[in-house]
């Protein structure tokens, strides 16, 4: 190999290995989204997990205009864990850059209790939705969640 060649190579790769660098808040900022999933969603429903993650100033955007606050997510974590048998989460993609990260997911499980003011169905429930976080020093400190209704009367769920 010339020596002009191992010169570009290794020029590369230390601007490779820079950029990984700079790079970790958002790698940071994804790990700590994608825990979410795993603490909250995924048959665990660790809710004391919650002021860990989340700023005290946490403000959440439902697609329906509503707003919850830190309390109100861990009643709904405790809420879908108490009435969604089964209930687990898959990730199907992961966008994040700068402070945002953006999720899209899969949720999966029974209608086992009430929800939604709903009574239990004992059917399946499938539903998709996309959630964008926003992450200000290493805390949830805003989200969106875009998806269709949940339906449990009629037919498990949006898929």
């Amino acid at each position: 190999m010339k020596k002009a060649a191992k010169k570009s190579m290794k020029k590369s790769a230390k601007k490779s290995a820079r950029s990984v660098k700079r790079s970790s808040p958002v790698e940071a900022n994804k790990a700590l989204v994608l825990r979410c999933y795993t603490e909250w969603w995924d048959a665990n429903g660790n809710v004391a997990s919650v002021d860990e993650m989340v700023s005290p100033n946490y403000v959440g955007y439902g697609d329906d205009g509503t707003t919850r606050d830190r309390e109100e997510l861990k009643r709904k974590i405790v809420e879908y864990q108490t009435n969604i048998g089964g209930l687990h989460e898959k990730v199907r993609d992961v966008i994040a850059e700068g402070d945002k990260v953006m999720v899209r997911y899969a949720m999966y499980g029974a209608h086992t209790g009430v929800l939604n003011g709903v009574k239990p169905t004992g059917k399946k429930i499938e539903y998709e939705g996309v959630e964008i976080f926003r992450v200000k020093d290493g805390k949830i400190v805003e989200f969106w969640h875009y998806g269709a209704p949940l339906k449990l009367g009629g037919g498990g769920g949006a898929a």
